[in-house]
């Protein structure tokens, strides 16, 4: 079964993202297989304030419908997924990291150009 296993925050991201999503309410996606921290969830997965940026997201299956009556406008939600993580120029990372190496770990993203979420 393909899949697709992003963390928490690159979810909400792509959830976020009006260049994926109809901005007028005229995209919603159907028959969505999205599992967070191990338990298959339903609407609520599409749901960016319900996902915590830790989350492991696996998204096994769904369709992006348009507003169209005969729903030829449907693309798979995995397929629109993966062509929104190729298209990205960054990458979500989840790091763990004992407490006194916290002020390192930090300095060195943020050093790199990176941003810190918290």
């Amino acid at each position: 079964m393909a899949e697709v296993k992003v963390p928490g925050a690159e979810w909400k991201a792509f959830l976020e993202d009006t260049a994926v999503w109809d901005v007028d309410g005229g995209s919603y996606v159907e028959d969505e297989e999205v599992i967070i921290g191990g338990k298959l969830h339903g609407d609520e997965a599409l749901n960016p304030s319900f996902i915590k940026d830790d989350d492991q997201v696996v998204v096994r299956g769904g369709s992006i419908m348009k507003n169209s009556s005969d729903g030829s406008d449907s693309k798979s939600l995995l397929d629109v997924l993966k062509a929104w993580r190729k298209k990205r120029n960054t990458v979500y990372l989840v790091v763990e990291v004992s407490l006194e190496k916290e002020a390192g770990v930090k300095s060195a993203i943020s050093g790199a150009g990176g941003k810190l979420r918290r």
